[in-house]
């Protein structure tokens, strides 16, 4: 659930993370990253919801400006490329 309550934030296994409208239900925007394999992800906001923080299949950190859509960092972790 989006830090506004009126927003749910779904990794869609393809291609990144759907973002939709609860009340009605419609997409809103993709947050788009490469999915290589298909394994659980993390999803967190930050700033009060400015910011989605997505971790990934080769352990980056995707930062996105929520009303955007645009990645603003990409943070090397664990075995990353």
């Amino acid at each position: 659930i989006g830090a506004d309550n009126h927003t749910l934030l779904v990794s869609n296994l393809q291609d990144g993370v759907d973002i939709y409208a609860i009340l009605p239900v419609q997409p809103l925007r993709l947050l788009k990253h490469a999915i290589c394999s298909n394994v659980a992800l993390v999803i967190s906001l930050a700033l009060e919801g400015e910011l989605v923080v997505v971790s990934s299949d080769d352990g980056a950190v995707h930062v996105y400006d929520q009303c955007l859509g645009t990645l603003v960092a990409l943070l090397p972790h664990g075995y990353s490329k």
